[in-house]
């Protein structure tokens, strides 16, 4: 009867609460010792739809990552593949626009190193193909250098701006062209000497090898003059020569034999 009694009371309270268009406290106490456990349901409910939904996808997921891969090794050979082409091309434009070979049979050679410090450049040809000390090393733009030791399969290249590189130059604009002795000052500017306080050269004017020397020949550009001097007390005059050639920007440059 207690158990009937209390069943009665607990309606009529849902009931008022009801009507009133709000929630009983018996309503209010089960959903707080529910809410929990039914968190928690919740949870694993997702952890376990998540687990089945991967293990479902593995197999796409997998082939996702070995097409990724496919394409990561065919970027790679596509890169390689444009570095040899690029090289190529530079090889021919090389040949193509160097319109003067001034009698001499050329080798292209590849730039395989480069030490703007030491003012040098590494080749990749050597007595392989009969490559000597002193020939001088030439691209469209004018004079690199000329080889200063040689390998059987490699050479090393003394660039014109170094300081240790003395060459025999002329203004040829002129006549008698006014002929110098030329050196590198620094990576930027060369330094020609003239022995009179008279030489008529002017900013602008270009300097070109003397052919004095059996291995250069003559009229390979050197570069332009940036400005000149006359040192009368010194019985000479200077000019300062800005070097055609960026070797920076070379990859292949061809040996004059």
């Amino acid at each position: 009867m207690a158990l009937v009694a209390a069943a009665i009371i607990l309606s009529i309270f849902q009931k008022n609460a009801r009507g009133n268009g709000g929630i009983s406290f018996i309503d209010q106490g089960i959903r707080l010792a529910c809410s929990p456990i039914a968190s928690v349901s919740s949870n694993l409910v997702g952890g376990v739809q998540t687990f089945f939904t991967g293990a479902i996808h593995s197999s796409h997921l997998q082939d996702e990552n070995l097409r990724l891969k496919r394409e990561l090794a065919n970027l790679s050979m596509y890169a390689d593949t444009e570095k040899r082409l690029q090289r190529e091309v530079d090889t021919l434009r090389v040949e193509m626009g160097l319109d003067k070979t001034y009698g001499r049979e050329k080798v292209v050679a590849n730039i395989s190193g480069y030490f703007p410090q030491q003012n040098r450049i590494t080749l990749d040809v050597g007595r392989n193909k009969g490559i000597k000390e002193g020939m001088p090393a030439v691209c469209a733009h004018g004079l690199v250098g000329k080889v200063q030791t040689v390998g059987v399969n490699d050479c090393q290249v003394l660039l014109v701006t170094s300081a240790a590189m003395q060459l025999g130059a002329i203004a040829p604009k002129y006549n008698p062209p006014a002929a110098g002795l030329l050196y590198g000052e620094n990576s930027s500017t060369l330094v020609m000497k003239f022995l009179s306080p008279d030489v008529p050269v002017t900013s602008g004017d270009i300097i070109t090898t003397s052919g004095f020397s059996t291995q250069i020949p003559r009229g390979i550009v050197i570069g332009r003059v940036l400005s000149a001097e006359s040192l009368p007390e010194l019985g000479s005059s200077r000019a300062r020569i800005f070097p055609a050639v960026n070797v920076g920007d070379l990859s292949v440059v061809v040996i004059l034999k």
